[in-house]
């Protein structure tokens, strides 16, 4: 049914509703965008989303309204239809030629997101978290849609919030990576590692993420930090190896592999604490250069390969030499942990179109794959900007492909919940001309990011 669409505003937690108001107050730009998209159509709601409508306002006036209740009733106005059951409102939208917009409640809009019925969701995000709400969005249905367009942030009454538009497409990239962990809990082997805690794994990999469209291949089954990404990618562009600057910042995932302890056990004596030795960003930027400390200069020295790659992309995009790599074996003794993936990477342009292609040797699937994802889909962009091009397709293929023993009460709980819409992301103009060293959390901006709730796991080291 192409011409049924579904209109709501959710808030964080996916809340639509407490005590039969919106939490929010009234958004008069919100409601401007309703009257706009369903005047002249047909509005199907539910009883009590009926009946929260402010008795002025009510019937929506240039509409027809269809009103579902099980107790059948009649309404003196000739543009209120009232139906008792779905059979009954389906017969009814097929007699009718109009566009139709389902506006609430839960039920109503699970019905049609299950069924199918919807082509396109208008989705008002409302960009807050609102406690008590009793009313919730079904999201379950949302598995098929990808975002198609999104307005800027708006700001009215001190809320924050913007109008984004969901259209059905019928796949969902992340699928794959939920497919690849419930194969490897299906059938992979059982094997001892280095930290300890054990794991199920299996060999040759591959996932591919399409990047067209600024489309933005974030985890949604359950929250990732975007700002996470973003830092510690910044941090490998700038070749920098002190973690101690990243914890600053919040990101504290190098702590466990950077402590006193594992430095000392790694036979690093000479590092101090917090650094991560001649690993990733220092072999992006330095590759070959003797290393020292974090707090050496290196400035001028080594092969700077991030910088080559841009420069192949503007001069020679059709090279097949456009590559970079993190794995250095004559530096491996020097490195906190010897990376995981950036074991290679290579570029590869085809008209105007970027797409990157990062081989992992090794994949913590619940909480590295999670990040490595976006991370290379963000450096993928940075470098389209820089030279020029489009993201267009994100590939990884990966080695010893694994999830840890006590990660597999987190991904079942993972399973059971069905992607959302990936959001979109958005790099800054600025970005192009911007020295590595001073690109910051300014120039990007991840729009219309939906996830499920948390699940936390710890980290082996």
């Amino acid at each position: 049914m192409s011409n049924v669409s579904l209109c709501v505003a959710v808030s964080k937690g996916f809340g639509i509703g407490r005590d039969g108001a919106l939490p929010w107050g009234h958004l008069p730009g919100d409601m401007r965008r309703f009257r706009e998209l369903t005047l002249g159509g047909g509005v199907i709601m539910g009883r009590k989303t009926y009946e929260s409508i402010p008795e002025r306002h009510r019937p929506l006036r240039g509409r027809l309204n269809v009103v579902m209740s099980k107790t059948k009733m009649k309404d003196d106005q000739s543009d209120v239809i009232y139906v008792s059951s779905f059979d009954e409102l389906h017969a009814l939208m097929a007699s009718r030629d109009k566009t139709w917009y389902v506006i609430g409640g839960a039920s109503i809009f699970a019905h049609f997101l299950l069924e199918r019925r919807v082509h396109r969701v208008h989705m008002t995000l409302i960009d807050a978290r609102y406690e008590g709400c009793d009313t919730f969005f079904p999201t379950d249905g949302l598995f098929e849609f990808g975002m198609s367009s999104h307005s800027e942030i708006l700001s009215e009454n001190g809320v924050d919030y913007r109008f984004v538009t969901y259209t059905r497409i019928y796949r969902s990239d992340e699928q794959a990576y939920l497919d690849l962990m419930r194969r490897i809990l299906l059938a992979g082997h059982d094997r001892p590692d280095r930290t300890g805690t054990g794991t199920l794994a299996v060999f040759g990999e591959q996932l591919r993420f399409d990047l067209t469209d600024g489309q933005m291949p974030m985890v949604t089954t359950r929250l990732t930090s975007f700002k996470m990404v973003i830092l510690e990618l910044l941090f490998f562009l700038r070749g920098c190896t002190d973690t101690r600057s990243l914890a600053d910042q919040g990101v504290k995932i190098w702590d466990g592999n950077t402590s006193r302890e594992f430095l000392d056990g790694r036979g690093l004596t000479d590092l101090p604490a917090g650094d991560m030795g001649a690993g990733y960003g220092f072999q992006w930027r330095h590759f070959g250069a003797a290393y020292g400390t974090c707090q050496d200069d290196y400035d001028g020295s080594g092969v700077d390969q991030l910088n080559e790659v841009v420069r192949l992309l503007k001069e020679d995009p059709t090279s097949r030499r456009i590559c970079m790599t993190a794995w250095n074996p004559a530096a491996l003794h020097r490195m906190a942990l010897p990376p995981c993936h950036s074991c290679f990477v290579q570029f590869f342009v085809s008209g105007l179109e970027l797409s990157c292609h990062m081989y992992q040797r090794s994949v913590d699937c619940f909480l590295g794959l999670a990040a490595n994802i976006p991370s290379y889909a963000l450096l993928t962009n940075i470098l389209a900007m820089k030279c020029g091009l489009r993201p267009k397709e994100l590939i990884i293929s990966t080695g010893d492909t694994h999830v840890y023993g006590n990660h597999v009460t987190q991904i079942r709980e993972q399973l059971t919940r069905l992607p959302l819409p990936s959001p979109r992301l958005r790099v800054g103009d600025a970005v192009k001309d911007k020295d590595w060293a001073v690109l910051d959390l300014s120039d990007f901006e991840l729009v219309g990011y939906m996830h499920h709730p948390a699940i936390k796991a710890p980290m082996s080291v």
